[in-house]
């Protein structure tokens, strides 16, 4: 009789565990279904990325580094500063035009991401400009390899008022090496020239 009683009780404890098992079975494979069923946001998932030109070596020339300089800049930093300084150039104007910071995050910091990210608030901030090619000098470049002072000219042309007037504007930028990638860390306009008009 207890020996009945002692089976009865293991057979019902099994019964529960497989009952158990197989809701435990049923819950993952619905939330496997929903997680495969439940896309992004088509307005996301299908917005332009920033379009950045194939051939950046053509558009960027290195002017001759400063004599001061505490180590010179070797060839693959220079494609790599060249390369962040036109994608930092496509995800502004990406920025401008879609109202989205997401990338400028990838090439921004500091200082000037916090600048990128104020042209965005003010409701005149001009989208009609595109660069055709910039001329970098390093200024500076430290023993460790991480930081980086330039110097840029930057040409290209600006669609304002029905016209389209060449555009010159020199800078002075850092940039910094963080988890791999250049970022522009200051970025100040020195002086910039539309058409015949200069503004300093």
């Amino acid at each position: 009789m207890i020996a009945d009683r002692m089976r009865s009780t293991v057979l019902f404890g099994a019964a529960v565990a497989v009952g158990l098992a197989v809701v435990a079975i049923f819950v993952a494979v619905a939330g496997v279904l929903v997680g495969a069923t439940t896309g992004a946001d088509p307005a996301d998932a299908f917005r332009p990325a920033p379009i950045v030109p194939a051939d950046i070596d053509e558009y960027v020339l290195w002017l001759d580094e400063r004599d001061e300089l505490l180590r010179p800049v070797e060839p693959l930093t220079r494609d790599a500063v060249a390369s962040a300084w036109v994608r930092a150039d496509a995800a502004a104007r990406y920025a401008l035009e879609y109202r989205d910071t997401r990338p400028l995050q990838t090439w921004f910091t500091e200082g000037a991401l916090e600048r990128a990210e104020a042209l965005l608030s003010e409701p005149t901030a001009d989208t009609g400009w595109s660069w055709s090619g910039h001329e970098l000098r390093a200024v500076f470049y430290s023993v460790d390899g991480r930081i980086m002072g330039v110097e840029a000219i930057s040409t290209g042309w600006i669609h304002t008022d029905g016209a389209v007037l060449p555009v010159r504007e020199a800078r002075r930028a850092v940039l910094v090496l963080t988890d791999g990638n250049w970022r522009i860390q200051r970025d100040e306009v020195i002086e910039t020239a539309v058409g015949n008009s200069t503004v300093s």
